[in-house]
């Protein structure tokens, strides 16, 4: 009892880990100090979803690593699919005229692909209730921080971020009438909240009354605000 305990809170702090790593957050403070400190430049702009999110997938796989083989077993045709459609990808992105833009490009997939690889050895049907309530949780923390950023005028994302040593590149201002979170645009931040609200009802499926009925309600305001096509298309 003590051990199942202890694997769904282990499992849920790594579960923690990527979704917060996954956010398109840089660190100019870091990579100022590994450049001087290795006394080179990165080809790149250093975020959490490039630096720490990598580390944190590979210490996930690890720690997890007895499930690897289960995970391998059912699945072994489609990955052995996406494996070579990855290959395709890098080998095309190296062959390609613009080399060093798609090798970056392909690079943030790959990121984007180990994510699904770790997803797929974490979650469990031993640990998918706690899991909904760390993810409904942490969108929820998303929202208030966007919906904080609404309500108070003196008080904006990006400085709040600056003053930590992050940088969060908007390409719509928070005066603007479509809201990008933290998420640098608002079409990504809209088909998120459209995703979270499938799980959001998910949770109310599991009896999680007060975080599937807040995260439906932050989800359904996320489409709305962000103004996405695409995250309307979801759900219509």
């Amino acid at each position: 009892m003590i051990s199942q305990i202890w694997n769904r809170f282990r499992d849920s702090i790594f579960l923690l880990g990527i979704l917060t790593f996954s956010l398109p957050l840089k660190t100019p403070v870091i990579q100022l100090y590994l450049e001087n400190a290795f006394g080179f430049s990165f080809p790149i702009q250093l975020s959490t979803n490039t630096l720490f999110l990598p580390m944190w997938l590979g210490i996930t796989v690890v720690v997890n690593m007895l499930r690897l083989p289960r995970v391998l077993g059912q699945l072994k045709f489609p990955l052995f699919l996406m494996a070579a459609l990855f290959f395709w990808m890098w080998l095309g992105a190296w062959f390609s005229e613009w080399r060093g833009h798609s090798l970056k490009h392909a690079g943030r997939y790959t990121i984007y692909f180990l994510v699904f690889l770790t997803l797929l050895i974490l979650v469990r049907a031993q640990n998918i209730r706690s899991m909904t309530s760390v993810l409904l949780g942490w969108f929820l923390f998303i929202s208030g921080l966007t919906l904080a950023e609404q309500l108070f005028a003196d008080w904006r994302l990006q400085p709040w971020f600056a003053s930590i040593g992050l940088r969060l590149d908007l390409h719509y201002p928070p005066e603007t009438s479509r809201l990008s979170s933290i998420f640098e645009n608002p079409n990504p931040y809209g088909l998120i909240s459209a995703s979270l609200l499938g799980i959001a009802v998910y949770g109310l499926s599991q009896k999680l009354w007060v975080l599937g009925s807040l995260s439906t309600c932050a989800a359904i305001w996320g489409v709305i605000e962000s103004g996405s096509r695409n995250a309307a298309l979801i759900l219509f």
